[in-house]
């Protein structure tokens, strides 16, 4: 584990919830108070990571499964993000209950969904009728947004991987109820007593999700490439074959993923291209009107006009960078800040 009490600061897991807003069984893992707000100990979720890391390595050493839960908005992309890395399983939009408790249930509609996806591999549903088809997708489209995510999981897991046990209070249940031990990152408003391997963090910032799940990933997939290298097979392969089946994925999962991504840092550079483009237009159309105005045998000035015309563009890049620092900067200080302002990003997203 590379991950040190500078990259937990800059991630803002530091921050807890308000005072109002706690749970007395939390008190050991707060550091202090300051502006109404609670400071984890980063010290003690440094340790608690460390312990989770070596516990989930050991899972992925011996063969067994690993379940990424976490349904909250903040973190959907995240849990979803490290189950793949290490080739596990994840929940990110609803949790169903019995799940694990009712698991021979459960595994029939993920024998249906896997059957549907058989059909349409093999060009089966082509013969259907148009109401038919429509019926088929509907179905296929319920049953993916439900169980995409553990449509290969063939028995209950050895581990479960939780962000927010408050609002996952029925899967840490059923873990519970099962003897399956629980890794959960739990803030300053959650109870602790549930939980096997308390992370002491921040679960409602997006960079905090992102790094605690990628820790936690990069642990069990070191357990399973040391089980892969023990089999005789290449790590890299089995990674490159499940990199294979993300390219498989429905045009609904990459559109849900990517929303204000990319195009918020593009956005504030097309008006400073178009208004560069709109300065050099006007004097190209006065060269074009009155090709007499220059004489032929002062070829020097048309050569000193051009420098302005680079600078002028590369202090309009300059000034483009600018303005994606400063977009950066904010999306960084909404995403790591206080309860005020970090701990309602839940709400700011719907």
């Amino acid at each position: 584990m590379k991950v040190t009490i500078q990259d937990l600061v800059q991630a803002g897991v530091h921050f807890g919830h308000e005072k109002r807003k706690w749970d007395p069984k939390m008190s050991s893992y707060i550091l202090g108070e300051r502006a109404g707000v609670y400071i984890i100990d980063l010290r003690k979720t440094l340790h608690g990571l460390l312990r989770a890391c070596d516990f989930l390595t050991e899972v992925g050493r011996s063969g067994g499964g690993v379940l990424f839960v976490g349904t909250k908005k903040q973190a959907q992309r995240a849990v979803k993000d490290a189950a793949e890395k290490c080739q596990m399983y994840y929940v990110r939009q609803r949790w169903l209950g019995g799940t694990l408790t009712n698991f021979a249930t459960v595994k029939k509609s993920i024998d249906r969904l896997n059957e549907m996806e058989r059909q349409m591999e093999s060009g089966e549903v082509e013969r259907y009728s148009k109401k038919e088809l429509s019926r088929f997708n509907r179905e296929h489209k319920r049953l993916e947004k439900s169980l995409g995510g553990i449509k290969q999981m063939t028995k209950v897991p050895e581990a479960l991987v939780v962000i927010d046990t408050m609002r996952e209070k029925i899967a840490v249940a059923e873990a519970n109820r099962l003897g399956i031990p629980v890794v959960a990152i739990v803030d300053t408003k959650c109870d602790p007593d549930p939980v096997d391997y308390v992370i002491p963090a921040n679960d409602d910032a997006i960079k905090s999700s992102q790094l605690l799940f990628d820790t936690l990933s990069d642990a069990v997939w070191e357990g399973v490439q040391v089980r892969l290298k023990s089999q005789g097979i290449d790590p890299s392969e089995a990674f490159a074959s499940s990199e294979s089946d993300e390219e498989g994925r429905s045009e609904d999962e990459v559109e849900e993923e990517e929303e204000g991504g990319e195009e918020v840092e593009a956005g504030p550079q097309e008006p400073e291209e178009t208004k560069s483009q709109a300065d050099s237009e006007p004097g190209a159309k006065d060269a074009e009107a009155s090709p007499e105005a220059a004489p032929a045998s002062e070829p020097e000035p048309v050569a000193q006009e051009k420098e302005p015309v680079v600078e002028e563009k590369a202090a309009v890049a300059e000034e483009g960078s600018v303005v994606v620092k400063s977009a950066d900067e904010s999306d960084s200080s909404l995403e790591g800040g206080p309860d005020s302002e970090g701990q309602t990003a839940e709400e700011e997203w719907e």
